[in-house]
């Protein structure tokens, strides 16, 4: 089984390939989706201030999850450049490192969220009732981050061979079991926002059940015991080094996110609930380009392990192919039903009006963010991350925050200012992107020697 995928990834055409790799991330992006629209839908029945409540604190949810998401995401790429050259016991030492420091460092970090939640809601504009509301959440979901890092440990793991299918069966399951638990705490149980964080935490424990069974207890190849956990110091430094700046590129983008959230609150709670349920809808239109960009980083560390550097190129051209096909009727379907997609939500006359050109806007970016993420997908997967985290900061830090700044300053735009200065750091981050990756020398020699 090893080495049928092994050879598949490596040998096989590279269209099937891509598309077999991303479909299972496509789907589990979209039961991920399917997730947070259910759970903005329940709790949008609740107020525009709750909605806008956990609109407010999700940058700071993803910066938490961010600072462990870069470490796995090295770890992964480096799991694959193993799985390539044919080094399961290193693949499997390496795995359990990743296991090792998502329960340790995640348990500082989700202490940190909890005891810093009302400070950092404050400094992101949140007042009254929402700052109540918001920070109840945070809190909540903080405690939780240990689970989040487990479970994203266990993908990277598992995607790092080749296989994409067993993190899509959890989170049906673990999504399946929220959504059945998100109205019964927040409307039978009467917990409100507390009521959907609980229920998200319930889900995701589940989930990190059975991920431990399939890693230490199922027979597999791939099957960690104990003494991988003992932290072996040469794998650590060198995750350690290539997650950095992954890191830093994604916390950075979280933080940037945490600016961002803060000027749009400056125009209400309205218009913090219409931006809130328009990013909900447009993750689901984002969801092909982040799945091709995550069999990409397969593709290309496995490849490269393999010594077979000419195949990411290919994988390069024929991604971009597809992300192309998949976004052109992507971008007219949300153009043409954006306002039944913005209804479903809410009924607020003004909220639905602004979040319907919100959501018209950013659709016509889909095809720059399908290409932003199949180089940085690159990039990740031949370990080659500090080019990684200067395409995020630079998109997000070097363009986005000082156009928003500009426009807001120059321009009579309102919040409109907001979504014009994202769609154009959008083109232009892309641009970048690719100037970049056709800057970038492949060479085998990438591959890590620890």
């Amino acid at each position: 089984m090893k080495n049928d995928r092994r050879t598949f990834i490596l040998e096989g055409g590279i269209y099937r390939v891509i598309l077999t790799l991303a479909l299972p991330i496509m789907f589990n992006n979209f039961i991920q989706t399917v997730y947070n629209v259910t759970d903005t839908y329940f709790v949008s029945k609740l107020g525009g201030t709750e909605v806008a409540a956990i609109s407010l604190v999700w940058p700071a949810i993803f910066l938490l999850i961010s600072l462990n998401t870069g470490i796995n995401m090295a770890g992964g790429a480096i799991i694959s450049q193993y799985f390539g050259g044919g080094k399961y016991r290193k693949s499997r030492m390496l795995g359990g490192q990743l296991v090792w420091f998502a329960l340790t460092f995640s348990v500082l970090i989700g202490l940190a969220g909890y005891l810093s939640a009302e400070p950092l809601v404050y400094a992101m504009g949140g007042r009254g009732r929402l700052l109540e509301e918001a920070v109840a959440y945070f809190k909540l979901i903080s405690l939780g981050t240990p689970l989040t890092s487990f479970s994203l440990a266990f993908t990277s793991i598992r995607q790092g061979q080749g296989d994409t299918t067993t993190p899509m069966i959890l989170s049906v399951i673990s999504v399946g079991i929220n959504i059945i638990l998100d109205p019964i705490f927040i409307f039978v149980l009467g917990m409100g926002v507390r009521g959907a964080a609980i229920a998200t935490l319930l889900s995701r424990a589940i989930l990190c059940v059975i991920a431990f069974y399939l890693l230490f207890v199922k027979r597999d190849f791939m099957r960690l015991r104990l003494r991988n956990l003992i932290p072996r110091r040469p794998m650590l430094k060198e995750i350690v080094r290539r997650g950095i700046p992954l890191s830093i590129g994604s916390s950075t983008t979280a933080f940037g996110f945490m600016v961002l959230n803060a000027f749009v609150v400056k125009y209400g709670d309205g218009v913090m609930a219409a931006f809130g349920i328009g990013n909900r809808i447009t993750s689901i239109i984002f969801m092909p380009a982040m799945g091709i960009g995550g069999a990409v980083s397969t593709v290309a560390g496995q490849n490269l392990g393999g010594g077979r550097v000419h195949r990411i190129r290919e994988a390069f051209q024929k991604s971009i192919r597809i992300v192309t096909l998949i976004s052109i009727p992507g971008t007219i379907f949300m153009w043409i039903n954006a306002h039944r997609f913005v209804k479903f939500f809410v009924q607020d006359t003004q909220i639905m009006e602004m979040g319907e050109y919100y959501l018209k806007l950013i659709s016509l970016t889909i095809i720059c963010m399908g290409t932003f993420q199949i180089v940085v997908g690159i990039f990740q997967g031949i370990s080659q991350s500090k080019k990684a985290m200067a395409l995020n900061m630079i998109r997000l830090w070097g363009l986005r925050i000082p156009m928003i700044i500009l426009f807001t300053m120059v321009s009579v735009w309102g919040e409109k200012s907001i979504w014009y200065a994202m769609v154009v750091s959008n083109f232009l981050g892309t641009g970048i992107a690719v100037a970049m990756y056709r800057r970038t020398k492949l060479t085998a020699v990438e591959v890590v020697k620890v």
